[in-house]
């Protein structure tokens, strides 16, 4: 037995058959390489920025799509611009951080005219952290936005539909939880191209078969698309989500169940996996959620205020 192990252990030598790598077909010439190995342009960020959603919730840095469309020439010709050539050629090369600071400092230069540009809390909050003094055209009231738990015996279904341009590059969006706000179960839907309407009832159909999957009793379901909410409420679905609303019923019949609608402050979670799923193409149940993600799920379980301005 062990002289079984020892020559089965025992190395033996390769022959090299570099012949046999002239045989694979070569698909990308010398023109491919140099493209893919080429640094990005001006006009590929721009377009990749221009991809953002303007009016999504900002990212852990604190801002939306919508700066970086107002600010595009600071931050493309005299930053982005600027540290490409400077890593291109050799130059001395900044942190991400560090750019980003010099941008904000550049903004803070320009001493922009913001009167009557914020529309949103979004943008007033962005000019706060950028140290810009900004005041909305009109008199706003702030309404104080919070997110709710299902009673006891109830699960909670928050779905959110984002497409990166309308239409554009969609995803859905969305998360389960239940009478303690702890997440039953979370999905996330890379659709293609489409509207924001289409996107919102898709998701809607995909929570409601995950709730039937789950076998819950009692689900209540929260949107932040108006139309959508109406559009159940008054039973007209879209002619291209009939099929799949008709398949729905027999769950629905059998247990308890409303729609509501939300404001998008209160719908932090499923609007994350929505545009995670847009920006990258994937699909899945059981998602992971990042650490600001699950500090959003405990400000919800806090009963947490988040604030919308009101015009």
């Amino acid at each position: 037995m062990t002289s079984y192990y020892e020559v089965f252990h025992k190395s033996v030598p390769l022959i090299e058959h570099s012949e046999l790598l002239e045989s694979i077909p070569r698909l990308i010439d010398d023109v491919d390489l140099l493209s893919l190995d080429a640094i990005l342009g001006v006009v590929e960020i721009k377009r990749a920025m221009w991809d953002l959603d303007p009016e999504s919730s900002p990212d852990p840095d604190g801002y939306p799509g919508s700066f970086f469309r107002c600010c595009w020439e600071i931050i493309a010709a005299d930053n982005i611009w600027r540290e490409r050539n400077d890593r291109r050629h050799g130059g001395p090369s900044m942190t991400v951080s560090n750019i980003f600071a010099r941008i904000k400092h550049d903004v803070q230069d320009r001493n922009f005219v913001l009167q009557g540009m914020i529309r949103q809390l979004t943008d007033l909050l962005c000019c706060h952290q950028l140290g810009l003094n900004a005041l909305p055209k009109k008199d706003y009231s702030m309404l104080e936005v919070i997110w709710y738990k299902p009673i006891w015996g109830w699960t909670k279904l928050n779905v959110e539909g984002c497409p990166l341009g309308n239409p554009g590059r969609a995803g859905a969006g969305g998360v389960l939880r239940d009478h303690r706000d702890s997440p039953v179960e979370a999905l996330k839907k890379y659709l293609g191209v489409h509207s924001n309407y289409f996107a919102e009832f898709r998701v809607l159909l995909e929570g409601i078969m995950v709730a039937k999957y789950l076998n819950m009793n009692a689900l209540w379901i929260e949107s932040d698309l108006a139309a959508v909410v109406m559009a159940v409420q008054a039973h007209t679905i879209p002619w291209y989500a009939c099929q799949d609303w008709i398949s729905c019923q027999d769950f629905l019949a059998s247990i308890s169940w409303k729609i509501t609608h939300c404001f998008r402050e209160a719908n932090a979670v499923a609007d994350f996996l929505a545009g995670e799923a847009a920006k990258t193409g994937e699909s899945s149940l059981n998602v992971s959620f990042p650490v600001h993600i699950i500090s959003e799920i405990a400000h919800d379980a806090d009963s947490g205020p988040r604030f919308r301005l009101m015009f």
